[in-house]
């Protein structure tokens, strides 16, 4: 059973995603700006009085935060199941109450059959796993409440298209017997024969055939995990010569790819080559790039890698980064290494660039393909905010692409938020391989609509308001006893009773007034 997360009485939160405002997916309609219980005019100005407390719950509302999720397959919290009473305000339970949840289309979302919101809770956020684009129908249903719908929207981000064939590849180009170092194979699903690669809906069982298994061995069966586009695997190399390996799978294209094996040589005009793996990468996927370097004179001969500090250098960093200079893990007579880089946050193609002392230096181009993050977007949830509690409810933060679809990040998008002091938190990280995260908020004092402006580099930058509802919390009074009923008139709340009081006053003083006047009028003469 997935968890879910509850505002708590106090109203913060464990967990907590992002979204914008959306209204209640049950009727009656909220009033956002409170449920008057009197209404005067003043000279010109309205005096609204918002009622005392909140009803009881009568109604559920449901509310999705982003609306567009990606099919990633992992439960995520974006679903807000609100309690509403009958004037649309959120309210809460003296008792816990269980609300019972379904899908119409389980194949494209998920959620929990069931969650509870506690007693003096008004929500809870509960996770939601999206398998496949589409659209799917959530149902929030409780005993004596009256149920709420809300429609969700599936998208595959990265690459929205489906695998036909299969990819191979090796790294390092060539393979020299019984060294130390990487041999490794990179196996892919793509779009179509030398393709791009996509990412697997589910996870894909591969068989691997060696031609010549005493040259080079391989796993019999790999697989390819659910929404990754490429998983890389040990191989070994057993003797000088040459293998071809083939990869078989029903309903996909096979691929097959050729590896030398060679001798170690002694040749010292040698340079670098460079194998990026993959060859072709998706942006946001769960595996960095990795660049495997190997010395060899021309594609012949291979020598055994001098161990040292290498530099190196990206075209794009934005799109690939690598560290400028660093000593990979190297052991005499090892015949390749290893280094790791970073993905950045857009796509295109990349070229790498390595050199060691005593060989040539070496270059490889290697294309990000994938959703590039154009602009973050920011949306409040749940449905009715609510001020005066110690948390109006959760901000979520998005990365979309220029088409307004939320875009995986590639690395951890760092998003500072400006706003008023302790409502947000200044800066907020999207981490890597997802599309959004979620932030609890802070305290909205009554009367005032605050706005948070976020940024991130040289993305588009977002702002959005909290707009939350008259509180239904009633104001405390200083003694600790029974609230007082207050009207507000701007920034102004005045108590009820205050206005009774001048209320009489002024009809006392207007009855005094006729009195005085009647008795200082002259008596009519018979």
């Amino acid at each position: 059973m997935l968890a879910a997360t509850a505002i708590t009485a106090g109203g913060a939160a464990a967990l907590w995603p992002s979204a914008s405002a959306q209204e209640p997916s049950a009727s009656p309609t909220p009033n956002t700006s409170g449920t008057p219980i009197a209404t005067a005019v003043i000279d010109g100005g309205t005096i609204d009085a918002p009622r005392a407390a909140a009803g009881a719950p009568v109604l559920l509302s449901l509310s999705i935060a982003p609306r567009t999720l990606p099919a990633t397959g992992q439960p995520r919290e974006a679903l807000f199941v609100q309690l509403l009473d009958a004037g649309g305000t959120s309210a809460t339970s003296a008792t816990p109450v269980t609300i019972r949840l379904a899908s119409n289309e389980p194949r494209i979302a998920n959620v929990p059959t069931s969650v509870t919101i506690a007693a003096g809770v008004g929500a809870v956020a509960v996770p939601v796993t999206v398998l496949a684009e589409g659209l799917a129908t959530l149902t929030a249903q409780a005993d004596g409440l009256a149920s709420a719908q809300t429609t969700l929207t599936g998208q595959i981000v990265s690459v929205p298209t489906h695998a036909t064939a299969l990819g191979i590849a090796f790294a390092p180009r060539t393979f020299i017997a019984g060294a130390g170092g990487p041999t490794w194979l990179t196996l892919s699903v793509l779009e179509a024969p030398e393709g791009n690669p996509v990412p697997a809906t589910a996870d894909t069982e591969v068989r691997l055939v060696s031609s010549r298994p005493s040259v080079v061995t391989v796993p019999a069966v790999v697989t390819v995990p659910a929404y990754e586009s490429s998983i890389t695997v040990d191989v070994t190399a057993l003797a000088q010569g040459s293998a071809t390996v083939t990869a078989l799978r029903s309903g996909l294209a096979s691929a097959t790819q050729s590896i030398a094996v060679l001798p170690a040589t002694s040749l010292v005009d040698g340079g670098l080559q460079i194998v990026a793996v993959p060859g072709t990468m998706v942006s946001g996927s769960s595996t960095q790039p990795r660049f495997v370097l190997q010395a060899a004179a021309g594609e012949e001969a291979a020598l055994a890698f001098p161990c040292g500090e290498l530099q190196l250098s990206s075209s794009r960093p934005g799109a690939i980064a690598v560290p400028d200079r660093i000593t990979p893990d190297c052991q005499p007579g090892w015949h390749a290494v290893v280094v790791g880089g970073t993905f950045g946050n857009e796509v295109g193609i990349t070229t790498v660039t390595a050199a060691l002392p005593g060989l040539q230096p070496g270059q490889v181009t290697v294309e990000t393909v994938g959703a590039s993050v154009a602009s973050v977007r920011a949306t409040i949830a749940p449905a009715m905010p609510m001020y005066g509690a110690d948390s109006v409810g959760w901000l979520i933060v998005e990365a979309v692409d220029a088409s307004g679809r939320p875009a995986t990040v590639a690395g951890d998008l760092e998003v500072s938020v400006a706003g008023p002091a302790g409502l947000s938190p200044e800066s907020i990280t999207i981490p890597r391989g997802s599309s959004s995260t979620i932030v609890p908020l802070g305290r909205v004092e009554p009367g005032s609509s605050p706005t948070l402006r976020l940024s991130a580099g040289a993305l588009d930058s977002a702002e959005v308001t909290v707009r939350p509802e008259r509180s239904s919390l009633p104001p405390a009074t200083a003694g600790g006893g029974a609230p007082a009923p207050v009207f507000e008139f701007g920034r102004w709340r005045v108590p009820v009773i205050w206005v009774f009081v001048t209320g009489a006053i002024a009809v006392v003083g207007l009855l005094v007034v006729i009195a005085w006047s009647a008795r200082a009028r002259p008596r009519e003469l018979d």
